[in-house]
């Protein structure tokens, strides 16, 4: 829903606009990393109802692998988001059938994990499924990228899998305690003692930064007229992933990744916005 401004607690606002999209973090980023090219799996989890049919009707037709996807009998996720006039939104998540994928499931879609080049998973499932996925991943070489959303702290042993760690920065200050301000802070070193072996801050209209333990860069975001947020941080992470598993620089990756954020942030709608790679020619 669309609204002049993002309601205060206990506050009451008349919407300007609804509309209903497929969405989820994991599915914006894996319809990003399909659309740009890349052959896409999706292992997760969806009710037996309308909401779950139209999510593996939008995966066959984006000709995402969906072998993985159980139908479980919770109703399938669902986000409610409210967006304002300057295209800052506010999201509420209800997990659903997600929360009931297991370590089981994912070592049933093993085979799909190790024939990858690159894994990401959100918290949109439980941390025992991620961790049997990010295990597997490890054992078989694969690059691993963990975004912490929706926000919360999670174990160690997850942190020393990950190979690219990538928050925003209200996700880094839940994980870490610490309000993100430079590559240099207490926090971003504990990230590293911990095993992380890249970290990226994502920081919406002001770019992105991206660390390694030897070096930070600062990516500028594209600049342009943003009307609706939602899917940017999606797309960054799927762009991301689609050019790391090309080989190319994360830097390198990142730059692309911004202008993917910058062209999904000029539309209204999660995966309806993301565009396809002959659509970014058009920008380079």
């Amino acid at each position: 829903m669309s609204l002049p401004e993002l309601p205060k607690i206990g506050e009451t606002l008349e919407g300007q606009k609804l509309s209903f999209s497929a969405g989820g973090k994991g599915f914006n980023q894996a319809i990003t990393a399909r659309r740009l090219g890349s052959d896409v799996a999706f292992i997760g989890a969806v009710g037996k109802d309308d909401g779950g049919a139209h999510l593996n009707q939008v995966l066959q037709d984006e000709k995402i692998d969906a072998r993985h996807v159980q139908i479980l009998d919770s109703p399938t996720g669902m986000a409610w988001i409210l967006i304002d006039a300057a295209g800052k939104n506010m999201i509420l998540t209800y997990g659903g059938a997600n929360l009931e994928l297991t370590a089981a499931h994912i070592k049933a879609a093993g085979h799909t994990i190790q024939e990858s080049d690159v894994v990401v998973s959100q918290f949109e499932v439980q941390e025992e499924a991620i961790l049997e996925a990010f295990r597997i991943a490890r054992r078989h070489g694969k690059i691993t990228i963990l975004n912490p959303a929706p926000a919360k702290t999670c174990s160690d042993e997850l942190l020393n899998l990950t190979d690219y760690f990538i928050p925003n920065e209200t996700e880094f200050e839940v994980m870490t305690g610490e309000i993100f301000r430079s590559a240099e802070q207490n926090a971003m070193r504990e990230l590293f003692q911990k095993g992380c072996q890249n970290v990226i801050v994502t920081c919406g209209a002001e770019g992105s930064v991206i660390v390694t333990k030897e070096h930070a860069w600062k990516i500028p975001a594209v600049k342009t007229t943003a009307v609706d947020s939602t899917a940017a941080g999606d797309s960054f992470i799927g762009t991301l992933a689609h050019f790391i598993a090309q080989k190319r620089s994360v830097e390198e990756a990142a730059q692309i990744a911004s202008k993917v954020a910058a062209r999904v942030v000029e539309k209204y709608g999660a995966y309806t916005s993301i565009p396809s790679s002959k659509e970014m020619e058009r920008y380079d």
